[in-house]
This record gives C-alpha cells, structure tokens and sequence, in this order.
C-alpha cells in the first residue's frame, strides 16, 4: 500500500548462504511461496525453503525478491495482489525503503528492549512489533529513542531510573 504504517515493516532474517526470510514484525509471519506462483504467509520458517528469499539489486536500487526455492521473483499486479513470476519486468522490482526502525538487543544474550502491550518497559527474546523502535533527531546532534508501537519515548531520572 502507499500507507508507511506499523503493519508495512518486515524483519530481514538472515539465514546464511546470502538467504532471508522475509517476516511482518507486526504479525511474526513470514512471506512464502510455492513454485506455481502462489505468495502467501506463513506462521513459521519452512524447513522446505519455500520461506528463503534472496535479494538481487538492479538499476537504480531497485532489488527483486526472488524465491530461493524455485527462482521466482516476488511480484505485484495493479491491483496489489502478490504472487510470484518467472519475469523480470517493473511488477517484479521493489524499493526498500529504510524506515529508521530497529531492535534493540543485548550483545550477550539477544534479548530485545521491549514496550509491552499496556506500554510498560520490559525485555523479551520476540522480535515482533514491541520491540521496535525509532530513533527520532532531537536536533543538537541528539535523538529520542521512540517505541514504534505507542509512539512513547525511553527517559531516565536524575538516579538513572528509565
């Protein structure tokens, strides 16, 4: 859609081999693909590969998606239905647009800064939409840490309490 909301940010997984698995952080779900162009999503990584996407850069930074199963690109009709071609034209191309949205994780054991349902500060090992965040310029070479869900930002008091 034209819409730029919370449900349009997806999750690249890294899953070697220059592979991703391609997840809606809202939903946790992830975008697969049959080999007869059928493009849905899924509630888990298939073990098939119909879930591993591998991105190919063209002109003008625009990339395409293309099923690391069975070679088709990820493509979208006129009127915004998805599925998969073996052609290589415009409905075939995307643009990834960097929507300054991230996890915030801890390096030694991958638990992500979380704002929970209710808005409370917590952590979780979920890599969903209460865990992403934005860094929001607060001019002077300075920025806010804001939670993309409640749109609420990380504060400290003066004892270091957030």
């Amino acid at each position: 859609t034209e819409n730029e909301a919370l449900w349009e940010i997806l999750h690249l997984q890294d899953v070697g081999d220059n592979k991703f698995c391609i997840q809606s952080v809202p939903h946790g779900t992830f975008l697969w693909s049959d080999g007869r162009g059928k493009a849905r999503t899924v509630g888990a990584p298939a073990a098939t590969g119909w879930t591993q996407w591998v991105l190919q850069e063209g002109a003008d930074g625009a990339v395409r998606v293309t099923s690391a199963a069975h070679g088709r690109h990820l493509a979208m009709d006129a009127d915004g239905r998805l599925y998969t071609s073996d052609k290589t034209g415009g409905w075939e191309t995307w643009r990834l647009k960097d929507a300054d949205c991230c996890f915030l994780s801890c390096a030694d054991h991958s638990t992500q800064l979380s704002c929970d349902p209710s808005g409370r500060l917590c952590s979780s090992q979920n890599e969903k939409l209460w865990e992403v965040w934005r860094l929001v310029d607060a001019g002077g070479e300075r920025f806010w840490i804001q939670s993309v869900a409640h749109g609420l930002r990380l504060s400290s008091g003066s004892e270091g309490h957030v």
